[in-house]
């Protein structure tokens, strides 16, 4: 058989590009791999970005609800102590001028609940869903 100029053989080139294509192919492989994996990585710390935030917000709402309790607790040991504490209003932590009972059962000073719940469906101090925004006046307390 007769060789080219160059010293090699058809064949020999053919298998040298079969080479080459399966180096490259692999080399594609490992490289949409990388990406895949770079795209699940970054999922994950998405995810877990997104878990850190749920946690320190829980953090925050039970600080503040622990503050306010505190706040309510001191109003009424240090302020007045002869006024019991259902007299005191949980979000203005004063005395109750006109309280309202929400359908869970919580007594508000009506100013301070009416103001929360135009922007708000959830109870205050629970932050549960409230199934109505209905205030049943309470005569008893305010008398």
């Amino acid at each position: 058989r007769a060789q080219p100029a160059h010293g090699r053989g058809a064949e020999s080139v053919l298998r040298e590009r079969e080479g080459d294509g399966r180096q490259v192919a692999a080399q594609r492989s490992e490289t949409a791999g990388r990406q895949g994996g770079d795209a699940q990585s970054e999922e994950s710390r998405a995810a877990a970005k997104a878990r850190h935030i749920e946690e320190h917000a829980r953090e925050f709402e039970a600080l503040q609800m622990e503050a306010a309790s505190r706040s309510h607790r001191d109003y009424v040991d240090a302020g007045e102590p002869d006024i019991p504490s259902a007299f005191i209003c949980p979000i203005t932590q004063e005395l109750m001028e006109d309280p309202v009972c929400t359908v869970d059962g919580t007594t508000y000073d009506r100013a301070a609940i009416s103001q929360w719940l135009m922007r708000h469906d959830t109870s205050p101090l629970t932050g549960a869903r409230l199934a109505t925004d209905m205030l049943i006046a309470i005569h008893v307390l305010r008398s």
